[in-house]
C-alpha cells in the first residue's frame, strides 16, 4: 500500500513512516512510504497513487486546509489524516473529509487506535479490487463485476457490470495475478469469472451479460475440472 506524509519536520515524517512500516508488519500489510516536506511538492507528485496522505496543518507556513482541498478538487478518495498541536483545527477538517486527526507529540498507541481499522479496510478494498489505467484514467475495479477479460492484438478488454476497460496487457499475467479468484481460462482469448457464467455448454460458456464465449476444446478438461472445484468450494 502507498502511503504520503507531509510535514516540513522530518522528524515526524519518518515517525509516522516508522509507524505505519511498523503497523504493517503487525497487520501483515506491505507498506511503502513517500515524505514530503511541503505540499506544494507534495501537489505536484502523482498523488493519485496514495491510499493514505497524513498531511500536517501548517507545512512551511502553507496551509494544510487548503493544500487537502487541492487535492479533493482532484480526488476524493484519498484518505487524509492531518497532523497537528491544535485541535481547533478539527471543524476546517471535515470540509475536507480528513479521516482522522492526528495531536503531536504522536505516541504509537493512539496513532494504532486512529489508523488501524482504516489500513485493514484498506487493504482488503485493494485485495477485492484491481486499478486499471486506461488512457490516462484510473479506475478501481471490484473483481466480483469482471464477467469477462479478452485480449486481441495485446489488448486487454475487461468487460464489467458498469463499464468496458482496455489497456495493454498480457492475458497469462492476468490470469496469474488472478489466481485464487474464482476465474478459469477458456481459451487463448478469454479468461471468465466463474461466478458470472450463466451456463455452460459443450462448446460455449454462457455468461450473466448475455455473453456467448467459446470453450476451445484444449482447455475443455482443465475448465470442467475447474468448474466443479469451483462449485463444490462454493457449496461445501
Amino acid at each position: 500500500m502507498l502511503i504520503a506524509v507531509c510535514d516540513d519536520e522530518i522528524e515526524y515524517c519518518s515517525q509516522v513512516e516508522n509507524y505505519m512500516l511498523q503497523l504493517g508488519s503487525e497487520t501483515n500489510i506491505s507498506i511503502q512510504c513517500d515524505k514530503y516536506t511541503s505540499g506544494e511538492e507534495l501537489l505536484k507528485s502523482d498523488f493519485n497513487q496514495y491510499e493514505i496522505v497524513f498531511l500536517d496543518i501548517n507545512v512551511n507556513e502553507e496551509n494544510g486546509i487548503q493544500i487537502a482541498e487541492a487535492i479533493r478538487k482532484i480526488n476524493q478518495r484519498i484518505e487524509i489524516i492531518f497532523l497537528t498541536a491544535f485541535i481547533q483545527y478539527a471543524l476546517d477538517g471535515y470540509r475536507v473529509k480528513a479521516y482522522r486527526f492526528l495531536l503531536k507529540p504522536i505516541a504509537y498507541e493512539d496513532f494504532v487506535f486512529q489508523t488501524r481499522e482504516l489500513l485493514i479496510r484498506l487493504h482488503e478494498q485493494k485485495r477485492n479490487c484491481l486499478s486499471l489505467v486506461s488512457q490516462g484514467q484510473k479506475y478501481e475495479v471490484k473483481i466480483e463485476e469482471i464477467y469477462y477479460i479478452e485480449v486481441l492484438n495485446h489488448e486487454l478488454t475487461y468487460h464489467c457490470v458498469k463499464r468496458n476497460i482496455s489497456i495493454n496487457g498480457n492475458l497469462k499475467k492476468v490470469q496469474k495475478q488472478l489466481e485464487g479468484c474464482c476465474f478459469a481460462r477458456i481459451h487463448n482469448a478469454y479468461l471468465v469469472n466463474m461466478r458470472q457464467i450463466e451456463k455452460v455448454k459443450n462448446k460455449e460458456i454462457l455468461l450473466k451479460d448475455g455473453s456467448c464465449l467459446p470453450l476451445a476444446r484444449t482447455k475443455q478438461e482443465e475448465f470442467r475440472q475447474k468448474y466443479l472445484e469451483f462449485w463444490g468450494d462454493e457449496l461445501g
